[in-house]
């Protein structure tokens, strides 16, 4: 049967200076990130659009990912993007030392409109490694999107494939970034100066997303998706500098003194070009769902370029206690990305209650978990 569904949808996915791996949704986040195939319903569209198709009719759905270690500096920088110099002049007192992500999704879907609202998502570093003193460093960088999804599926009379699901996200993408380095604690009566950096832009760009089933032997409800992500996908923006100066006093933290903010010219930066494929499927003699997904990350320029990667994701999914209870495990792998993942999910008619623990092997402060809550109707 065909299907339209026309959704709006706030996310926010945040590209780091390394490309760090995000994942929204507690079962893609418990199976290694895997969500071209497998992924459907409102957490579909991180992954691959056309999955919408696949999810309830109605759906309710809370999100939240956070990392466990340095949670509270990361949720305190939130505000502080685009006054860096402020944050580590007030943290004068404290040890900074966060490198990692806070994320979150609240949406609803009735029917064939649905609407989601982004939690504040964001990921930091920060390292300052001593008391009494400002030398150190912050940075942020985040990109987020306001998203149209369309959907249809098409009947393909003729083909080893009954149908196919096509999906297409149309994004206003909005990114923010802060940056500051300073390099030494300046001594009573001396001075010490650093430059801050911080930008706010916006722009547009594209999804676009396939998925469909394909008869397997002793292989059930298996299906194969690929998605283009970031599709001409660009963010103009007008950095901003300033040079402050930090004067030591005999007690506490420095005084600042604000310099005068130069603004360069309007500069538009490109998102990285991202191509998955992926399937997924259930061993029905066993109950087991894998997914795998293969991630090709390249190009992108200015704050928003990142190294070229390919990240494998890999996944499982085993029930227990007839459905009551359902395991999952999964990794991600690639050149600048190590991710080990399991979650559980407890399973009751209507009713969801997930959690995912995403532990990061290269980056321990990054290690987080991922909660979800909703309701499908």
């Amino acid at each position: 049967m065909k299907k339209l569904f026309a959704a709006m949808l706030l996310v926010s996915l945040l590209a780091s200076f390394s490309h760090g791996l995000i994942f929204i949704g507690s079962k893609q986040a418990g199976m290694g990130g895997t969500g071209v195939a497998s992924a459907i319903g409102l957490n579909a569209v991180a992954y691959n659009p056309a999955g919408m198709l696949g999810g309830p009719n109605g759906e309710l759905l809370l999100s939240l990912g956070a990392v466990n270690q340095g949670l509270d500096q990361v949720v305190n920088s939130l505000t502080a993007a685009t006054s860096p110099a402020q944050f580590m002049v007030d943290n004068y007192n404290n040890v900074l030392n966060a490198n990692g992500t806070l994320s979150g999704i609240l949406g609803i879907n009735a029917k064939q409109i649905g609407i989601s609202v982004l939690l504040p998502s964001l990921q930091a570093t920060l390292s300052k490694p001593a008391t009494g003193t400002i030398a150190g460093s912050f940075s942020t960088l985040g990109e987020g999107a306001v998203i149209l999804t369309l959907g249809h599926t098409f009947t393909t009379p003729g083909l080893p494939i009954a149908s196919l699901d096509v999906g297409l996200n149309a994004k206003y993408v909005y990114a923010a970034l802060g940056s500051l380095t300073i390099g030494g604690n300046p001594l009573v009566g001396t001075n010490v100066t650093a430059t801050q950096t911080y930008w706010i832009g916006n722009g547009t760009g594209f999804d676009l997303g396939a998925k469909t089933s394909v008869a397997v032997p002793a292989v059930a409800d298996f299906k194969v998706g690929i998605a283009m992500r970031n599709i001409a996908q660009s963010v103009k923006y007008t950095p901003s500098n300033r040079t402050d100066t930090y004067t030591g006093v005999a007690t506490g933290a420095p005084t600042l003194t604000t310099g005068t903010e130069i603004l360069s010219a309007e500069t538009t930066a490109t998102a990285p070009a991202i191509t998955t494929i992926g399937c997924a499927g259930t061993i029905p003699s066993i109950g087991l769902e894998f997914a795998a997904d293969i991630e090709s990350i390249s190009g992108g320029t200015g704050p928003l370029a990142v190294a070229a990667d390919t990240v494998t994701h890999l996944g499982l999914e085993y029930p227990l206690l007839a459905r009551t209870l359902i395991l999952r495990a999964g990794t991600a792998s690639g050149q600048s990305s190590s991710v080990s993942t399991i979650g559980a999910k407890i399973n009751i008619p209507f009713v969801t209650l997930e959690i995912a623990n995403v532990i990061d092997n290269k980056n321990a402060l990054n290690t987080s978990y991922v909660l979800d809550a909703g309701v499908a109707f």
